[in-house]
């Protein structure tokens, strides 16, 4: 088997924040629930309980462990057929990747195989995928997502208590499934702790305080909370090429700006009907990353406003791009701040253009013209500075929706008849 095998599995792929926190996840293409963490980040616990019940001499053996295997042999003798496999966690691992039937050569296969294992890897490499590829039940598989199904944490958080009832599901996560057969799962749970005390990997004190930790009488829901931010990170990088190892995707993004985001925008829509919906972007000016996003605020909800990532879909812009023409006038020399323009009626093809208010003020300053947002002046500097150039700037600047002419948008391009994204916008 090449070594190579050992680490394929399908695993999920999970978005994190720019300090490496989850913010979404996605089933496996194997529809499981797979976390894989580094063994650093399981804890204290886990990897020890795991070790002690499950493969004692882990770290004395090279693969296979002889004291357990003629163990076995006894045992099974004794009881007339075979209730003992002197299996270890490396022997384990290579039945995890390539499944088989339990005979006697499938098991002199394994122990081949463990031992050509043990050669290329270390403990601590194989303890770790170990552990993150075993199954715990249903869908769920490895530590990480069982300690979030379970225990609604991180496995770097679980007890001692906790870490010691998961390892006793995979003896059996159908029958010792705490939710459904509790009465078993704390027996087995506390059957283990005092086996690990015997073992010395606690103390007396110790396993009696576990015992008093109640056990989960429900599966929770794995607990990731930021679709439309992830989302906008799965396009960026892809679902493949942008992964590391353990199936991340590392985003630009900043929770807690994330958050801030999320309530200003939920703040906004209080008492407005359903069918409205808000979306919100924080771009950093200094690097371009997008350190915050929310695409529909309504996203999950089922109403008829959810199903559309508006902060990615093109709109119109009304006059959020007057600024541009401005900018081209004054690095042009055509204009300056104080500089006199017209705001007086004017002729737009059959068309005029006209003020919001619909009045008109005459002569006013660039300044003003702007501050206030009226359209004939600004029609008046996106003549003056041309519409070809201020479209090439359009162009540079990454607004990718205005693929049109100059001639097809006309004055419209300063008054909102072309469409830009949100996300263009504040990049």
């Amino acid at each position: 088997m090449p070594v190579e095998k050992i680490f394929e599995w399908s695993t999920s792929t999970v978005v994190t924040d720019s300090n490496g926190s989850p913010l979404q996840g996605y089933l496996s293409k194997t529809e499981e629930w797979s976390l894989p963490v580094p063994l650093e980040e399981m804890g204290q616990w886990m990897p020890k309980v795991a070790v002690a019940l499950e493969d004692r001499r882990y770290y004395s053996h090279s693969g296979v462990d002889l004291l357990s295997i003629l163990r076995a042999i006894v045992q099974n003798r004794k009881a007339g057929r075979i209730i003992s496999g002197g299996s270890t966690i490396t022997t384990q691992l290579i039945r995890l990747t390539i499944p088989r039937e339990r005979t006697l050569g499938s098991k002199t296969l394994e122990f081949w195989q463990a031992l050509q294992i043990e050669r290329l890897l270390t403990k601590r490499e194989i303890l770790e995928l170990y552990l993150n590829k075993t199954s715990f039940g249903g869908n769920i598989r490895g530590i990480e997502a069982a300690a979030r199904t379970w225990f609604n944490k991180p496995s770097k958080e679980l007890s001692i208590s906790e870490a010691t009832l998961l390892a006793g599901l995979l003896r059996g996560p159908a029958f010792y499934r705490p939710d459904r057969h509790p009465e078993r799962a704390l027996a087995l749970r506390d059957r283990l702790l005092d086996r690990l005390e015997e073992l010395g990997v606690i103390n007396d004190g110790e396993a009696e305080r576990a015992k008093l930790e109640k056990i989960p009488m429900r599966k929770y829901s794995i607990p990731f909370s930021c679709r439309e931010a992830s989302f906008h990170a799965v396009a960026q990088a892809g679902m493949s090429e942008g992964r590391d190892r353990y199936g991340r995707i590392r985003s630009s993004i900043n929770r807690r700006m994330q958050d801030v985001v999320e309530q200003e925008l939920k703040m906004a829509l209080l008492g407005l009907p359903v069918g409205i919906t808000a979306s919100g972007v924080i771009v950093e000016n200094k690097t371009g990353l997008v350190r915050a996003y929310i695409g529909n605020i309504r996203s999950g909800t089922g109403s008829s406003a959810s199903w559309v990532d508006c902060g990615n879909s093109p709109r119109s812009p009304g006059s959020l791009l007057k600024p541009f023409a401005y900018a081209l006038a004054f690095e042009s020399g055509k204009l300056t701040p104080s500089s006199l323009l017209a705001d007086t009626p004017m002729s737009m093809g059959q068309s005029a253009p006209r003020n919001f208010d619909r009045l008109y003020r005459g002569p006013v300053s660039a300044r003003t013209a702007l501050a206030d947002s009226l359209n004939v002046p600004a029609v008046r500097v996106l003549r003056d500075v041309g519409q070809n150039k201020l479209l090439d700037l359009y162009r540079r600047l990454g607004l990718g929706h205005i693929t049109k002419d100059a001639g097809w948008y006309g004055d419209s391009l300063v008054l909102g008849g072309c469409e830009v994204t949100l996300l263009e916008a504040a990049a």
